[in-house]
């Protein structure tokens, strides 16, 4: 795929990501196949361990999780979170303050997120 000028502007994280997609949405076309797979990941409480990364990504990223979301739409995942702000006081005429700032990002899709996801689409990290 990395010599596929499809992929040209992706990086090697996102080609691989794919790439795993695409093998696996092929091992899922095949039923036999497909009940074991979900099985084996239905079992390892995914959705958890998803909000627990989500939840330890945004705090190693000094963020905090007051208001912050983890939500799945269109077979990816989309991360609402926010970083304290500080101002700077430039005079005595203008105050400091202290906001916080929300970002939002998602992730790759994931073709067979939507088979492995049950609980809520809007997911509240704090």
């Amino acid at each position: 795929m990395s010599q596929n000028p499809t992929y040209n502007d992706w990086s090697a994280n996102e080609i691989e990501l794919e790439a795993f997609d695409q093998v696996l949405n092929t091992w899922l076309n095949d039923l036999e196949v497909r009940a074991i797979i979900l099985m084996i990941l239905s079992s390892e409480n995914i959705e958890q361990k998803v909000i627990n990364e989500v939840k330890s990504s945004i705090l190693k990223n000094d963020g905090e999780l007051e208001d912050a979301k983890l939500a799945i739409h269109n077979n990816r995942f989309h991360v609402k979170a926010s970083n304290k702000m500080k101002s700077v006081n430039w005079s005595d005429h203008i105050d400091d303050f202290e906001e916080n700032v929300f970002q939002e990002s998602s992730g790759p899709k994931i073709d067979f997120l939507e088979l492995l996801w049950s609980g809520s689409q809007v997911i509240d990290l704090n």
